[in-house]
């Protein structure tokens, strides 16, 4: 199966009330395992897990948009 261009968002509480979102990019290698890389790590705390989720969201949807070519990153 093709992974390219297939993304994942997670959100972390790194300190007690700051939120953080990751969008990670799924990778392909020959043992057939998918695996992610940390394609944006957004470095702005947010107060509540909803905002950074709407956050993450929003930078999925930049990335769609723009139609970026990963292999470039």
């Amino acid at each position: 199966m093709n992974w390219e261009g297939r993304w994942a968002l997670t959100v972390n509480e790194l300190a007690p009330g700051a939120f953080y979102f990751t969008v990670l990019d799924a990778l392909t290698d020959d043992i057939d395992c998918l695996s992610y890389r940390p394609l944006i790590t957004d470095e702005t705390p947010y107060e509540t897990p909803a905002e950074a989720w709407l956050a993450g969201v929003c930078a999925l949807n930049a990335l769609d948009v723009a139609k970026v070519e990963l292999r470039s990153l």
